[in-house]
């Protein structure tokens, strides 16, 4: 081709690679989706993400996908994973899926809210019962100590997403 610029086979070509899904958990279904575009747009009280993207094909897969762009797998049981492309140019590429339940982001969100709330209640309780100083200190740290660890595993849970491996 003119200027060494080669095009993707569209999907259904046999030159394109085929993709295979295996999931740690055989029961686990999940959708391969390739992003056709991602744009921002900047509103008055912040901004919105869209991603524009088509479904190609579920678990086990086996079809031929392009070789470009970037991907992303959804299941109705698991988290989603985190965008990802194809490395290289292969005739075949295995898609490992390290699965992670929906309840784990539900569980992450519920900690990120109760647990500083906990620890703001726990370090202010000094203040409404009569606490000797050495004691009302202790409560104070400790109540710091578990909002800050709970609130931080909270927001580690909530954006946690499945994983891939690609192969």
């Amino acid at each position: 081709m003119p200027g060494g610029v080669v095009a993707d086979p569209p999907v259904g070509d046999p030159r394109a690679p085929t993709v295979t899904l295996v999931t740690e958990k055989g029961d686990d279904a999940f959708v391969l989706n390739r992003i056709e575009s991602d744009t921002t747009h900047f509103v008055p009280n912040g901004y919105v993400r869209m991603i524009h993207y088509r479904k190609l094909c579920a678990t086990p897969c086996n079809v031929p996908v392009p070789a470009t762009g970037r991907y992303f797998l959804t299941s109705s049981t698991a988290r989603p994973s985190r965008a990802f492309e194809l490395p290289g140019y292969r005739s075949h590429y295995e898609l490992s899926v390290k699965p992670i339940p929906r309840w784990v982001g539900w569980l992450g969100f519920a900690l990120a809210v109760v647990g500083p709330t906990a620890g703001v209640l726990l370090a202010t309780m000094p203040i409404w019962v009569d606490m000797p100083k050495a004691n009302a200190r202790a409560a104070q740290i400790g109540g710091i100590t578990l909002g800050l660890a709970l609130g931080g595993t909270g927001v580690g849970l909530a954006y946690t997403r499945s994983r891939v491996t690609v192969r």
